[in-house]
């Protein structure tokens, strides 16, 4: 069956009109979050997130559900913590389905992390930023993306360094928290690690599943091996 003129220019008159609204739409929700007000509230949401004061350079929206903000500029912790986030390329708030149907914008259903630069206090508690930042009774997101991170470990004076980190954390049914890890090894150690496992908040425990792929350990880590891999 073939399609009479009439029809196709009915079809491009409403796919304009259809792109018209979706581009208004678009205008509208950028224009609503360059307000000082919603500014202030994503930057007081960022900074309950990350545990430390959040200025933002830009906001912009991500369809269909999602906030981005850039241009993000850290002030250092004070106290004793159990890390410190240096710095971080973008920020995104993803808000699902019933966060639209409800209007609910105070905890997103997923945080992600750009490029984040982290160092931790102690190597003995590898993600300590997970309990109080993965928690959805507790105002946190449902889940926890780290895109391009670098994790920083003491190590006897010297650095273990984790480059390229992907890292995802979400919560089960048994209130433990799903972690996975993927980057490469720099500082006094070169070669892949991939981390799968469970990390219960309450009690600090951890049972992670490590995979090494060519890791060898330099001699300044005292524990010189070379070209590890396996479970």
């Amino acid at each position: 069956m073939t399609s009479t003129p009439l029809a196709s220019k009915r079809f491009i008159v409403f796919g304009l009109m259809g792109l018209s609204l979706a581009g208004l739409g678009y205008y509208g929700i950028e224009t609503r979050l360059a307000r000082s007000e919603v500014r202030n509230f994503l930057e007081r949401k960022a900074s309950e997130i990350l545990k430390t004061e959040v200025k933002i350079g830009k906001v912009r929206y991500l369809p269909p559900a999602g906030i981005s903000l850039q241009e993000i500029q850290l002030r250092p912790s004070e106290g004793p913590l159990a890390f410190s986030i240096g710095q971080v390329k973008r920020l995104v708030l993803s808000y699902g389905l019933l966060n639209l149907i409800q209007r609910n914008f105070y905890i997103p259903s997923t945080l992600r992390l750009d490029s984040p630069q982290i160092q931790f206090v102690s190597a003995r508690a590898p993600f300590p930023f997970v309990g109080s930042r993965v928690s959805p009774s507790e105002g946190m997101p449902a889940r926890m993306i780290i895109h391009q991170g670098e994790f920083r470990y003491p190590w006897g004076g010297e650095e273990l360094i984790l480059s390229k980190v992907h890292f995802e954390a979400s919560p089960d049914v048994r209130g433990e928290i799903q972690v996975k890890l993927v980057s490469e090894l720099g500082g006094i150690a070169r070669g892949k690690v991939e981390i799968r496992g469970a990390t219960d908040p309450a009690f600090r425990h951890y049972e992670l599943r490590v995979s090494l792929e060519n890791v060898t350990l330099l001699p300044e880590s005292r524990f010189p091996l070379q070209k590890l891999s396996g479970n």
